[in-house]
Formats: structure tokens, C-alpha cells, sequence
């Protein structure tokens, strides 16, 4: 449970993310499964430095969340089927979007034109994503679901989703929100 009070963000959970630092009026990264006080390392090499803990803390914990909740959902929900986060992604994309162009395809799954090219050659060998010429523009493609990866994705989609709700629901329903709200923001600050 994400608590905030006098400028202070706390966690409730049965390891501790982090801990305040009274003394420097900050937050710094706790120990986790590691020996030693990482609290202290923190300081000794980073202390004399007029640096925002706060913001290393926060960002820090959002790389570490969103990297786990990836693993998860590799491991749990997308490895039966030998699927990829980034496939998954690509073929949610088709779905809900429909065919697009090969760049707007790399824009919306968050990656790199050559790992799109990647990505489709893989979605395309497994029977799921078609290509056509771009009829406005010969240099381009356009790429869309397959009936196949249209029934892929619409089998994958409620297990995925059950998955989230049930990581999802640590949280009460405004936590959620709220914690939504703050990510909208954080990817703004970025010009995302």
C-alpha cells in the first residue's frame, strides 16, 4: 500500500522498498537480498553530492516494478505459447489498432524500427501477421493480424489480463487510479 504524508512516500509490504533517511531528509534504495547496509553504501558514495533521492528512489523502483511485472508475465502468462513481451505487445497492437505501417507499428508496441522489422519477421513466421505493399507509398509496408494471430491474441488477451488484475489488486481500485494517473505523467514528462 503506497502511503503519502508530509512529502513522505511510504510502502507497506512484508520487504521493505525503502527507507527514510532522517538525517538527509531523503529516501534512498533499502537493502534487498544483498548483505551489508545498502543504505549506507548509498551515502558513503553518493552523500556529498546535492542529488534528489527522491527522484533516483522513484525512478528507480518504477525500472525495478516494471521490470519484474514483465518477467511475470513472460513467465507466467506468454511462455506456454513461446511469446515474447514485444510480440505480445506487437499483436495487441494489430488488434486493437488494425493494420498499420511498419513505422507506426515500431512507434506504438515503444521500439526501434530494425527491432520491428524483427519483430514482424517473427509474428509473420509463426503465421499470425500479414504484410501487404503500402499502396501509397511503395517503400513502406503495411502489416495487420492474421486470422490466426487474431485468434492468438483473443486467446492470450483474458489470461494476460487476469494476471494484471491479480497484481493489479495489492492495490485498492484508487490506488490504482492514482498510481495510472502518476505513470500518464511520468510518460509525459518524457514527451511520450
Amino acid at each position: 500500500m503506497l502511503a503519502l504524508a508530509n512529502d513522505t512516500v511510504s510502502v507497506h509490504a512484508s520487504v521493505p522498498d525503502v527507507v527514510p533517511d532522517a538525517d538527509a531528509a531523503a529516501v534512498v534504495v533499502a537493502p534487498i537480498r544483498m548483505g551489508g547496509s545498502m543504505r549506507g553504501k548509498v551515502l558513503e558514495a553518493l552523500g556529498d553530492r546535492a542529488l534528489d533521492f527522491r527522484a533516483m528512489w522513484a525512478i528507480s523502483n518504477l525500472f525495478r516494478s516494471a521490470a519484474a511485472v514483465r518477467r511475470h508475465m513472460e513467465a507466467k502468462v506468454l511462455a506456454d505459447d513461446r511469446v515474447s513481451w514485444t510480440s505480445f505487445v506487437g499483436l495487441w497492437v494489430l488488434w486493437v489498432w488494425g493494420e498499420l505501417g511498419a513505422n507506426a507499428f515500431a512507434d506504438a508496441v515503444g521500439i526501434s524500427r530494425p527491432t520491428a522489422t524483427g519483430v514482424l519477421r517473427t509474428l509473420g513466421s509463426r503465421g499470425w501477421v500479414a504484410r501487404r505493399p503500402d499502396p501509397d507509398d511503395r517503400r513502406s509496408v503495411l502489416v495487420s493480424l492474421t486470422p490466426d494471430g487474431r485468434a492468438k491474441i483473443e486467446a492470450l488477451f483474458p489470461r494476460f489480463n487476469a494476471e494484471e488484475t491479480a497484481i493489479a489488486g495489492v492495490l485498492d481500485p484508487l490506488d490504482q487510479e492514482r498510481l495510472a494517473g502518476m505513470l500518464r505523467s511520468l510518460a509525459a514528462a518524457t514527451g511520450s
